[in-house]
């Protein structure tokens, strides 16, 4: 039997037909709470202040909390899908220079970024609740155009999810612990679990790692005495950038870390010190010092 170009196509046209409607009635249903949809309430976070000063719930977001925690892990597909949206590309069509796009057809890179944004807030605020997504976003981890995304949703889980998250600091790929230590310290005290690797990391061959471990340190701001000694070491690192982040998350811990005094002066009064780096080792003494004025050389 000799099969022609037509039906070849018509193969085609019959077999994307079916794909098509697998998709539709297959694909997971949308989960939904009092009448409203997963996707609208994503659209009521305010994503830009989750947790208070306190690590409370913002008011504003206390609705769809409950929303989002009744609808639980049937909210996760959804969830994983928007931290990997591709961001679209230009629309080159004539005539559409200054057209609006469709947020939902034709959403624009900033759509895509709230979106993650939504995301990454529902993840903290489900919690442990998210736990079976640990494996995904593990995955996730490995990607670098999603590692940020994916450290921080990974945080926002809690304790499920600290053995995953330690694994890629101690990773030898040192990238990946680069870019898990300069998200890590997004939950800052509740990311205390990762101090003692944090500083550990300030030992690193890579300046890169050093660097990111010592900030990653001022903004967790957890356990002083482990964490200051070790900054203090880190400021006899033979790298300046080191000196710097050491120094700058140091003034995070302020008057506790009057022990750093003595070593940050020192820097200070270095023969040929750039002058943006005195202004931050003086900046950095006088938080730690609280004078209200900043230590000069």
């Amino acid at each position: 039997m000799k099969f022609t170009m037509k039906w070849w196509l018509a193969l085609a046209a019959l077999l994307a037909v079916i794909a098509a409607l697998l998709y539709v009635f297959l694909r997971p249903t949308e989960p939904t709470y009092q009448g409203t949809s997963l996707n609208e309430w994503l659209g009521k976070l305010d994503s830009t202040t989750v947790f208070d000063a306190h690590g409370e719930l913002t008011a504003t977001n206390h609705a769809a909390a409950a929303a989002l925690r009744a609808m639980g892990t049937n909210s996760l597909p959804l969830l994983l899908e928007r931290l990997r949206m591709k961001r679209p590309e230009a629309n080159s069509a004539p005539g559409n220079a200054f057209a609006r796009p469709d947020p939902v057809k034709n959403p624009t890179d900033a759509d895509l970024l709230e979106r993650c944004d939504q995301a990454l807030a529902a993840f903290a605020m489900l919690g442990p609740i998210a736990a079976p997504a640990v494996p995904q976003l593990v995955a996730l981890l490995q990607e670098s155009n999603y590692t940020s995304v994916a450290t921080i949703a990974l945080a926002g889980i809690g304790p499920a999810a600290h053995p995953a998250l330690l694994q890629a600091l101690n990773h030898t790929n040192g990238e990946l612990q680069v870019s898990v230590a300069l998200r890590i310290g997004f939950y800052q005290e509740k990311a205390a679990f990762a101090v003692p690797t944090l500083i550990a990391l300030l030992s690193n061959q890579s300046t890169n790692v050093r660097v990111q471990a010592a900030y990653a340190l001022g903004q967790i701001k957890s356990l002083p005495d482990q964490t200051i000694p070790a900054l203090i070491k880190a400021l006899a690192d033979p790298d300046p950038y080191v000196n710097d982040l050491a120094a700058t998350a140091l003034s995070q811990f302020g008057t506790n870390a009057a022990a750093a005094l003595p070593a940050l002066q020192q820097l200070l009064t270095r023969p040929n010190q750039e002058t943006f780096r005195k202004k931050l080792l003086g900046l950095a003494i006088q938080r730690i010092t609280d004078t209200g004025k900043a230590a000069r050389p």
